[in-house]
């Protein structure tokens, strides 16, 4: 698997969204907060930084979206700041 996120996602105010296919077929929409990109993923906040954070951390995201999704959060899953402090 080496397919960076950020060329698909699409950033809804400061937030960046996409969807994932999951295995077992499950697609899930996973949200990343400006937060989470900024102070624990080393994004200047720019649209080009952001890209460029969600294509070098998009497997951890991924995982993380794909445990959350797992443990039954709803959709969409925000990948938060917090989840990177663990």
């Amino acid at each position: 698997m080496n397919s960076p996120i950020g060329a698909t996602a699409v950033r809804v105010g400061t937030d960046w969204h996409f969807s994932h296919a999951a295995s077992g077929g499950a697609i899930i929409h996973i949200q990343v907060t400006h937060e989470c990109l900024v102070d624990a993923l080393a994004s200047d906040g720019t649209e080009e930084s952001d890209r460029a954070a969600l294509d070098a951390h998009w497997r951890r995201i991924i995982a993380i979206g794909e445990d959350k999704f797992n443990a039954g959060e709803q959709q969409p899953i925000v990948v938060k700041r917090a989840d990177f402090q663990t």
